[in-house]
């Protein structure tokens, strides 16, 4: 199936069994098994990120759609976006759990503080954002989710999956 009838499929399905007043903010990717060409549907999720290799902030791409769940089979939007990739490019995916959590002072950690970590001075961007995340809240306990993820853009191959719990 392509990314946009998966979209469907989950859309559908989800506005059929969830309560009116749900839904599921998501993106779905594919990126081709050479890792450098990725289609992309995005509803109701914060900026999807995309550095170089080194981890400079290439392009910010925003949700393009609703949650899924909220519009009917026939409101529906499938559109997707197509975006050709640099082998060592990274993609970023984060809940807005992030970017709205709180500090003592109640000052909100914010896109520009998260985007500031994206400019190639860090090895580890993914820990980074998380360690920065925890220092920031001083202490105060996470009130909302949070689900971070990276991709890097290279062949699939056995070793191309790496799962990394969050502290969070």
């Amino acid at each position: 199936d392509s990314v946009s009838e998966i979209a469907r499929k989950m859309n559908s399905t989800l506005d059929n069994f969830l309560p009116e007043e749900m839904f599921a903010a998501a993106t779905i990717v594919e990126l081709n098994a050479s890792g450098t060409r990725c289609t992309i549907w995005t509803g109701g999720l914060p900026d999807m990120l995309i550095t170089d290799a080194t981890g400079n902030l290439k392009e910010a791409i925003k949700s393009q759609h609703m949650a899924l769940g909220i519009y009917s089979h026939e409101d529906f939007k499938r559109d997707v976006i197509v975006r050709q990739f640099e082998l060592g490019d990274r993609l970023y995916f984060y809940t807005d759990g992030i970017t709205e959590s709180m500090n003592l002072a109640g000052k909100r950690y914010g896109d520009p503080r998260l985007f500031s970590i994206f400019d190639g001075e860090s090895d580890d961007i993914f820990t980074e954002v998380i360690a920065d995340s925890i220092a920031f809240r001083q202490g105060l306990k996470q009130d909302d989710d949070i689900s971070l993820v990276e991709i890097t853009c290279k062949p699939v191959g056995a070793d191309s999956v790496e799962f990394r719990p969050s502290p969070l």
